[in-house]
């Protein structure tokens, strides 16, 4: 699957990048908290998609049935929580299942 450890530096090493990029811009409290409330979201926003994308990576690069069906069970439980957060749509988590789905089935095809 991905590399929690890497998407934690990922995110960390980005967190300390923008850390003061647009601080200087505002002036009042509430518009400072703001760009640090949207700033922390953007790199959750970020560190969840490279997440799906790395679930499905996984699953397209994978040969066999058995591989692939393990693979596509993680990455759909990967896709739910991350359309539950509501960080992509639900119906656009549903669609990468479906074509993941049709991908996993096409090798059991190929295998019988």
């Amino acid at each position: 699957m991905y590399d929690k450890k890497k998407l934690l530096n990922f995110v960390v090493l980005n967190f300390l990048f923008v850390k003061n990029v647009g601080l200087k811009m505002a002036h009042h409290k509430s518009a400072l908290k703001r760009i640090r409330q949207s700033r922390k979201l953007r790199l959750y926003n970020r560190l969840n998609k490279k997440a799906v994308k790395y679930a499905l990576r996984d699953v397209r690069e994978s040969k066999t049935f058995e591989d692939a069906l393990v693979k596509f069970q993680k990455a759909t439980s990967i896709l739910d929580k991350v359309a539950s957060r509501g960080v992509i749509h639900k119906n656009n988590a549903s669609n990468k299942k479906s074509k993941l789905a049709k991908y996993v089935f096409s090798l059991k095809a190929k295998a019988e």
